[in-house]
């Protein structure tokens, strides 16, 4: 049985190990075809159009929501390789597998048919988006699978996970409006027209907070966009607490009786006090 055990925690280490290594190797090939946009001759890039890549250089994919939850899940998985009686490691796993969801979800959901055709002829797009939305995930779905039993699930961990989640779309806002930048319009003879173009920082297309989930033309009402961007802040977190939901009650996990949200708990004592006085109306009746 100690065996069987110690084969298994090797095993995670291994799984944990190839994540962090394959997504670390994505990370730095991203960083080298960075170079590769500068022009021969040039020492930066092309006019500023709003890409991450002019913001953060040969670093920006670490601003991107996918690498962060790959690396997360390859950490969390190669702890739990070194720390299998670990409750809290195996709640912070726990944690990753609902962020990384997040990525498998919204990446074949939305991204991946709006994704410009041509990428996909490109073995690197290929292999790295197969890598880290699809086999990478799908392995910390799988341990998440073999350890079920094994952990008992603090609901405080679910709270962390909120406040990733809204930190992650207060930082993109941020990026959004403190990285905009206005060029002027010039005519067809190159003569400045008094005009000007700004362009918007996003990591992610479907987060422009001008073309919310590619909403266009909403950029016309400022007091929409407002409104779906401050649901789009209350929304992110709610769907990590569904998915959390979803994970714990599908895989029939153990769960502390203390809840992290104590005011749910007051709510739900006050529906059942409530219920128990009309079963005693009724009853008196």
């Amino acid at each position: 049985m100690l065996k069987d055990q110690n084969k298994k925690n090797v095993l995670f280490y291994l799984l944990g190990i190839f994540l962090i290594i394959n997504t670390l190797v994505w990370t730095i090939l991203s960083g080298g075809r960075w170079f590769e946009m500068i022009p021969p001759g040039e020492n930066q890039l092309p006019e500023f159009n709003g890409d991450p890549n002019q913001i953060f250089g040969p670093f920006y994919m670490l601003s991107f929501f996918t690498i962060q939850t790959n690396f997360f899940t390859g950490i969390t998985i190669t702890i739990i390789g070194f720390k299998n009686n670990s409750n809290k490691a195996k709640n912070w796993f726990f944690g990753s597998i609902v962020l990384i969801t997040i990525t498998f979800l919204v990446y074949w959901a939305i991204l991946s048919w709006s994704t410009d055709d041509y990428k996909w002829s490109d073995p690197y797009f290929v292999i790295s988006t197969l890598f880290t939305h699809g086999v990478n995930p799908i392995i910390g779905f799988v341990i998440l699978f073999m350890i079920k039993n094994e952990f008992v699930l603090d609901k405080k961990i679910i709270g962390w996970i909120c406040l990733f989640m809204s930190i992650y779309i207060v930082f993109h806002s941020f990026f959004y409006s403190a990285g905009a930048y206005s060029k002027e319009v010039l005519d067809d003879n190159g003569n400045p027209t008094g005009k000007y173009t700004i362009y918007f920082p996003h990591v992610y297309g479907f987060l422009d907070v001008r073309k919310i989930f590619f909403m266009n033309g909403i950029e016309k009402y400022p007091w929409l966009v407002i409104i779906i961007n401050m649901i789009l802040f209350l929304i992110a977190p709610l769907f990590a607490v569904g998915l959390s939901w979803i994970w714990a009650k599908s895989l029939r996990l153990k769960s502390t009786n203390n809840s992290y949200y104590k005011w749910m708990d007051k709510i739900k004592k006050r529906i059942n006090n409530k219920k128990e006085e009309n079963i005693n109306i009724v009853n008196d009746n």
